[in-house]
């Protein structure tokens, strides 16, 4: 994949591999999140797995896929919104949100505060 502008440097996308299937996953997951909607699927092919072998994977003792992509989206809204000047309804789309609700009440339950006030706080720095 290449790389997007606007995209977080790499050590917030890499995990490092040490054998363990859920770090391969978590990897694959990050690398998607910032470049708009992607499914379980579309991991499932990044690693060269078929849906029914990754959700196999998945059902092992360890977070959800959900789980492993609200926290990767998390720290890309953190980090784009700290570090950028894009717009909130451009990084909602590049994380998969229908729409700048969605993210905006997804953002403020994993946080407790709006994306806007996460931003105003930031200074919107860069």
């Amino acid at each position: 994949m290449t790389a997007i502008p606007g995209h977080p440097p790499d050590h917030l996308q890499r995990n490092h591999f040490d054998g363990d299937p859920r770090q391969r996953i978590g990897e694959a997951i990050r690398r998607r999140v910032g470049q708009g909607p992607f499914s379980q699927g579309d991991i499932a092919a990044d690693l060269g797995l078929s849906g029914r072998s990754l959700r196999r994977l998945l059902d092992a003792d360890g977070p959800s896929f959900r789980a492993m992509t609200d926290d990767a989206r998390l720290d890309y809204a953190l980090w784009a919104l700290q570090r950028t000047k894009l717009p909130v309804g451009e990084i909602a789309w590049r994380l998969g949100y229908t729409d700048q609700g969605a993210f905006a009440r997804a953002f403020r339950k994993a946080t407790g505060a709006p994306p806007s006030g996460l931003r105003k706080n930031a200074g919107s720095s860069e």
